[in-house]
């Protein structure tokens, strides 16, 4: 019998493991690098023999060791005993209930996880970004061709396709970046001129950016200090350069920064002089901790492959058909990359989180339905073999709020130690992922608590169920019963 239930169960589970495999292929589908992980979702050999082996194990420990303790019974004992009371032993009771308590606090501990998860990633998504990502487009540009090999021609092509752009209808402005913020990450080394010049592998690095002159008003970054970068900045003019409020906490702690010169170990190596300090930008979703940035004029240090960042009145993305228009009435020659939202591309960049939080509740909920099922089979059972207790009970004067309240102090007593040593285990998981995961904010114990409560109503009600069934038992029933 436990051969066959535990080997449909196994099958069925196989079964449901192939939906489940498309629907996780589905939801991995929220960029190019989600898609190419999820093609290594499937059923191999090596998963086939452990569901084989946990199945035969399943078989085993929970039936084979039930048998053997039943085999060995007394026959006459057993008749005498069990032919109207059937009561089961008092072993089996507790290993029943005891079983029953460690699937409520492991069910208690992975809600509790998930509730930890699901706030960190929802203080992610709620975190600043530093810019504002509304009515923003993005479309990648690489220069091709031998006439762009010039940096005066790079310079000069987004300048026109960025006039251009600009004067599209609903367009508030445009400008270009190298690095998208949330959508790459490129670092720089520098030297602060007029400090020790420190050997190249020793020197601090920034986030390094080649930005437009309206870049800044785009983005809707503030400018804190100084000025933003202007039309005059040219290849003609002195180097100049912006960098973020980081820097110049961390770096010129004095104030100082507007007016000093660093070097850029990039490009021409040429030294630059800050201009102004503007906000700190995010580099991905959920940064907690701020990064220093340098912005530089790609008027003055071009680069052929550049990103088109463009602010709408309208939704952005009824403007893609005319963005690339625009651009090509500069070079039609010209390839414009992947046209997305800058809403979309944060999306893509958290789709993985999310689906690994989508996951965990998903499992957290299928273990809170497993504790159920494992409670209301424990004390159904236990009604069953006390049927004639329970009528003896009402036919001496016990009403159904008696019969309701005893099934209920059974089950309570059973979910109460379970959700009590859950909740012990669940209580350090916060400071136990703010550990282990770099970033992870510390939390108090709300996912805990609240996890507690929705296991204990669960299993009440799970209790409520079999015991309002047996309430319900007519005494005489109950007395004839075998």
């Amino acid at each position: 019998e436990s051969l066959l239930i535990s080997t449909a169960g196994g099958g069925m589970g196989l079964v449901m493991s192939f939906w489940g495999i498309k629907l996780l292929r589905a939801g991995f589908s929220f960029n190019d690098y989600g898609r190419q992980q999820a093609t290594g979702f499937r059923l191999d050999p090596p998963t086939m023999l452990f569901t084989l082996a946990v199945t035969l194990l399943t078989t085993l420990v929970f039936g084979l060791l039930p048998a053997m303790r039943s085999s060995g019974a007394n026959p006459r004992e057993a008749l005498s005993k069990g032919g109207r009371a059937g009561s089961s032993s008092f072993v089996g009771s507790r290993l029943r209930s005891v079983l029953v308590m460690g699937e409520i606090a492991l069910a208690l501990v992975l809600l509790a996880g998930a509730g930890v998860i699901q706030r960190e990633w929802v203080r992610e998504l709620t975190q600043p970004n530093g810019f504002n990502p509304k009515h923003l487009l993005v479309a990648q540009i690489d220069l091709k061709g031998r006439r762009y090999q010039n940096s005066d021609a790079q310079a000069a092509f987004f300048r026109k396709a960025a006039d251009k752009v600009r004067t599209l209808p609903g367009v508030e402005n445009a400008d270009f970046d190298t690095c998208v913020p949330t959508g790459c990450n490129y670092k720089t080394s520098f030297s602060i001129v007029g400090e020790p010049k420190l050997p190249e592998s020793r020197r601090p690095s920034a986030d390094y950016f080649v930005v437009g002159p309206t870049y800044f008003r785009t983005m809707q970054i503030p400018l804190m200090k100084g000025r933003e970068f202007l039309g005059s900045d040219n290849a003609h003019a002195p180097v100049v350069a912006v960098v973020n409020r980081e820097f110049a906490r961390r770096f010129l702690p004095r104030g100082d920064a507007i007016g000093r010169q660093i070097e850029v170990d990039q490009g021409q190596n040429k030294q630059a002089q800050i201009v102004g300090i503007v906000g700190n930008v995010n580099d991905f979703v959920g940064q907690l901790t701020p990064h220093p940035q340098i912005y530089e004029s790609y008027l003055q240090i071009p680069s052929a492959s550049m990103a088109l960042v463009l602010r709408s009145a309208v939704d952005p993305s009824v403007l893609a058909p005319m963005l690339r228009r625009a651009v090509w009435s500069v070079d039609k020659d010209q390839p414009v990359g992947r046209i997305q939202t800058m809403q979309d591309l944060i999306a893509d960049n958290v789709g993985g989180d999310k689906m690994m939080v989508t996951l965990t509740g998903i499992f957290a909920a299928m273990a809170l339905v497993l504790a159920a099922v494992g409670i209301y089979g424990v004390i159904a059972y236990s009604l069953t073999q006390r049927t004639r207790e329970i009528g003896i009970r009402m036919a001496l004067g016990a009403q159904k709020g008696d019969v309701l309240a005893l099934v209920l102090r059974q089950g309570g007593l059973l979910a109460g130690i379970g959700c009590a040593l859950g909740a012990l285990l669940a209580l350090p998981l916060p400071r136990l992922f703010s550990g282990l995961f770099n970033g992870f904010a510390a939390q108090g114990p709300l996912a805990a608590l609240v996890s507690t409560l929705i296991v204990a109503a669960v299993s009440l009600l799970a209790t409520y169920i079999p015991a309002r069934r047996a309430a319900r038992v007519d005494p005489m029933v109950a007395l004839r019963y075998e």
